[in-house]
């Protein structure tokens, strides 16, 4: 919580990643959580989040870090992808929509 107090993590749009790096992972982890209410994350442009990633990676890994976050960002920066996440109406069907994002070029 004193990490996110002094560099947030969300950046704005109804998006946050939060993230760190751990020694003993050998290969990133990323997770998802959605909220349909939006939660107060403090974002630059005072939005409520409801698209949520958690990304760790291995300590020595920090170009792929940096991979991944932009990579998230790129994705979430269009609205029609952040629409298809909001309305996927059950936990497969944002599976599907997370796993087509995750395959788009950008």
């Amino acid at each position: 919580m004193a990490r996110e107090q002094e560099f947030g993590t969300a950046i704005g749009i109804g998006v946050a990643i939060p993230h760190l790096r751990l020694d003993l992972l050998t290969s990133p982890v990323l997770a998802f959580g959605r909220s349909l209410r939006g939660i107060e994350w403090n974002a630059p442009d005072g939005i409520a989040v409801h698209h949520v990633f958690l990304l760790a990676a291995p300590s020595g890994a920090s170009d792929l870090h940096v991979q991944i976050l932009a990579s998230i960002a790129r994705r979430m920066a269009v609205p029609e992808y952040r629409q298809q996440i909001i309305s996927a109406p059950d936990s497969p069907a944002l599976l599907r929509v997370l796993t087509l994002l995750a395959a788009k070029k950008l």
